[in-house]
């Protein structure tokens, strides 16, 4: 069996758990930060040790005191590229692509647990794929004579025969937008509700957006179709501890 997920992130090639990237992430910002620009570039120059002169800093202004204007200021633009990395690496790993990881866990988990087949896709702007398969859609519409086009998504998606769970750190109505050019089958997890405060973990259970809320997902598309049982499904919810009589986030 085989079902899809949409995503608003990059396309990974493994299923690694976010945590594991979070901490891979944390070590590369630690890295960069501590990479010596200043040391490196005045020694690459032939001047003396900056730590014998002046306030024996490294940085771009002890730099500047030996009088070499351009090697201070090559100083300072790579100390801010550091810094800037390191909350590129960060953002990109907690940010939009916490979703895509979270994606890539259910995958593996429906690999490995219920012996079902996900693709892995990636959408990095739902709003763009919508505004195109309405022009497309226009234009069949006022070139009724001609071989009609099909949008993008739908070349895309239109041949799935499982189902599609889109999944995102926007509300659901972000996906909802490409909705009705992909097979019916198309179910969106979004973070619909009021503002909450927690550790990424507890925020993606709580708006129910995780790995396993993505299986279960998976699972009672499958079931709808007549692809499994409901009992198969119940069975996943009882194993993720997930609480299927709780609130619905969007209200709480």
């Amino acid at each position: 069996m085989r079902g899809k997920f949409a995503e608003t992130a990059t396309t990974g090639a493994a299923a690694v758990s976010g945590d594991g990237f979070l901490v891979v992430a944390f070590l590369l910002g630690y890295l960069l930060g501590s990479i010596p620009f200043g040391l490196i570039l005045t020694r690459l120059a032939g001047t003396q040790d900056l730590r014998s002169i002046g306030s024996g800093n490294i940085g771009a202004t002890n730099v500047l005191r030996t009088g070499r204007k351009g090697l201070a200021a090559a100083t300072l633009l790579c100390d801010m590229l550091k810094g800037t990395l390191a909350v590129v690496i960060a953002g990109y790993f907690g940010g939009p692509n916490a979703a895509m990881l979270a994606a890539l866990d259910a995958q593996a988990m429906l690999a490995e647990e219920f012996d079902v087949a996900a693709d892995v896709w990636s959408a990095t702007s739902y709003k763009v794929l919508r505004d195109e398969a309405l022009t497309v859609e226009r234009d069949n519409r006022l070139h009724p004579t001609n071989a009609p086009q099909v949008p993008y998504v739908t070349q895309c998606l239109g041949d799935v025969e499982g189902p599609i769970v889109a999944v995102t750190d926007f509300v659901k109505a972000v996906p909802d937008q490409i909705a009705r050019f992909v097979p019916p089958s198309f179910v969106s997890l979004g973070t619909d509700g009021f503002g909450y405060s927690d550790t990424r973990v507890a925020l993606r259970r709580h708006f129910e957006v995780d790995a396993a809320h993505l299986v279960v997902a998976v699972l009672e598309s499958l079931a709808r179709q007549g692809d499994l049982k409901g009992e198969q499904v119940a069975e996943a919810i009882r194993r993720y501890d997930l609480d299927p009589d709780r609130p619905d986030p969007r209200t709480t």
